[in-house]
């Protein structure tokens, strides 16, 4: 599980996800459970044959050439499944599926003097904006951006320091962050008001785009996101605010991030998930995985956090706005952090002006990988009452 940075690994303490050893830590706030499952020999990794030709051969993703069903760098590539559309592959061609999900097609906006990365799941659709977590990319709305497409064209930016978008050293303030989105809307051509999504950091990133461009915001959704605030902690200061959501550990190499991930969600790990996850890290010159959004730039993030929180924002979002929280498991649902995520949840949802609450029962804090039809069920109900 991605995302997210107060969350717990298989325990009632907090911790971060994906990739920590024993407890971990993640980068916003969400928790892991230990649901069963595993994975089945998905990958030819360096060349050969297999359901990942990560590096060149013949394989269902070739990653960096050779013949796969995704030639992401060159080769031929061909995506089957369901859906079609010849999509470039920077120097290949292919059709545009993947595992069964509808891949969308990636494009680049030059925005504030950054090259931003955007996906696009096309259609004729209303506008729906997607903003991922902190320490993700925009590949995290893959599952669910197709269930929501028949109604709305999607699209979704890897944010600044993120995925394939300049690793800006500054900027990573709400005002910069809102005008990086202005100027994307701009960019793409939607002048008007637009609904948006927000999952975990990226809800309170689109809670403060729709304070700071109250024209341009018609609907928000936070994705168990936007309801963080460090006051509200058990000890309300910065040095254990910022202590709780320091970088998480990506210690080691593929198979050893991986594994971590795959014993965390082994209830819901797919080839999809897989891929997913990898789309927010790089493996370094000695062979060691480290995530995209680095450390410096994380801690500006959690900086505004702490220095202009939810408390301050919601208040002046007048837009309508929903919180979909993920409801803990059953074993969880009276721990220490339980009980203070719903007195957060509860503290936003009184701040906003036209605010109303959905919890997720029983899931976890990507609910995108878990329960990305119910999400999206509940997406499409709260977008349509307008």
């Amino acid at each position: 599980m991605r995302g997210g940075g107060v969350g717990v690994c298989g325990s009632d303490g907090w911790g971060r996800l994906c990739g920590g050893n024993g407890r971990g830590r993640n980068v916003d706030f969400g928790w892991t459970d230990g649901m069963g499952g595993g994975r089945v020999g998905i990958c030819g990794r360096t060349g050969g044959i297999g359901i990942c030709g990560r590096t060149g051969g013949i394989g269902i993703y070739g990653r960096t050439g050779g013949i796969g069903i995704y030639g992401r760098m060159g080769g031929v590539g061909f995506m089957a499944g369901m859906g079609g559309g010849v999509t470039d592959g920077g120097g290949g061609w292919g059709i545009a599926i993947l595992g069964g999900i509808e891949l969308p097609d990636e494009k680049w906006a030059q925005v504030n003097g950054l090259e931003v990365r955007y996906l696009d799941w096309g259609g004729d659709g209303e506008p729906l904006l997607a903003l991922h977590g902190l320490a993700s990319s925009a590949h995290w709305y893959d599952i669910v951006a197709p269930l929501l497409r028949d109604r709305y064209r999607i699209i979704a930016p890897d944010q600044r320091g993120h995925g394939r978008t300049t690793n800006a050293d500054s900027g990573y303030d709400w005002q910069t962050l809102s005008d990086d989105l202005a100027g994307l809307l701009d960019w793409v051509g939607w002048d008007g008001a637009v609904s948006a999504l927000g999952h975990s950091w990226g809800g309170h990133v689109v809670s403060n785009f729709a304070a700071r461009y109250p024209g341009r915001a018609r609907r928000i959704v936070m994705i168990d996101g936007g309801f963080l605030d460090g006051r509200l902690f058990p000890e309300p200061t910065w040095e254990a605010f910022s202590a709780r959501l320091r970088a998480r550990d990506v210690s080691g190499n593929r198979e050893q991030f991986l594994g971590r991930l795959r014993e965390q969600m082994r209830g819901f790990w797919s080839d999809d998930v897989e891929r997913i996850v990898q789309t927010m890290v790089y493996e370094d010159g000695d062979g060691m995985i480290q995530d995209i959004l680095r450390p410096e730039n994380q801690r500006q993030v959690i900086r505004a956090m702490w220095d202009d929180p939810c408390s301050g924002t919601l208040p002046r979002v007048r837009c309508p706005a929903l919180l979909v929280p993920a409801g803990p498991l059953p074993e969880r649902a009276n721990s220490d952090f339980a009980v203070l995520r719903r007195r957060m949840v509860d503290a936003a949802a009184a701040a906003l002006p036209d605010g109303r609450v959905r919890w997720i029962a029983e899931t976890v804090h990507d609910i995108g990988y878990h329960k990305p039809g119910e999400l999206a069920g509940v997406i499409l109900e709260f977008l349509e009452e307008g």
